[in-house]
C-alpha cells in the first residue's frame, strides 16, 4: 500500500465519525472522565469543533458533558467503598477540591453526596445495583 493511499483511507474512515467517536470514548473512559477535551483531540489528530460535531451527532451531548457523566459514574464506583471520604473521592475522581465534587454531584442528583442514600428506590440506584450483579 502506498503512503498516500494509506492516509487517504485513514481520512475516509474518519469521515463517518464512528471510528473517531469510538476512540474518543475509549480515551475518556481510560481517564474515568477526568480529562481535558483537548487531550482526545491531540491523540486523535482532530479539532475540538470536529469532536463536538461528532459527539453531538452520535451521542447527543458535547464531549465535555459526556466526560462529566463518565466522571460522575466513577464517583458512584468510589462511593461503594465503606464510608468513603469526600476529600479522597474528589482527589481520586480528578476534581480540584471537595466543593467542586459537591457542586457537580448536586447538579446531577439534586442532593449533596453526604445525603445521598444508596438504598432508596430510584433509577440511579437501580442501575448502580445492576452493575454489581
Amino acid at each position: 500500500m502506498e503512503y498516500n493511499q494509506f492516509f487517504g483511507d485513514l481520512v475516509k474512515s474518519f469521515d463517518n465519525g464512528q471510528l473517531l467517536i469510538d476512540k474518543a470514548i475509549d480515551i475518556i473512559f481510560k481517564y474515568n472522565g477526568s480529562i481535558e477535551i483537548n487531550q482526545p483531540c491531540k491523540d486523535l489528530f482532530t479539532t475540538e469543533r470536529q469532536l463536538q460535531r461528532v459527539f453531538k451527532k452520535y451521542i447527543g451531548v458535547p464531549p465535555k458533558i459526556y466526560a462529566r457523566i463518565i466522571r460522575f459514574n466513577y464517583l458512584f464506583q468510589l462511593m461503594k467503598n465503606p464510608k468513603p471520604l469526600l476529600t479522597q473521592m474528589a482527589f481520586d475522581a480528578g476534581y480540584y477540591d471537595q466543593s467542586h465534587l459537591v457542586r457537580n454531584f448536586k447538579n446531577f442528583t439534586g442532593e449533596e453526596p453526604s445525603g445521598y442514600f444508596f438504598d432508596e428506590k430510584n433509577l440511579a440506584n437501580f442501575f448502580l445495583k445492576k452493575t454489581d450483579e
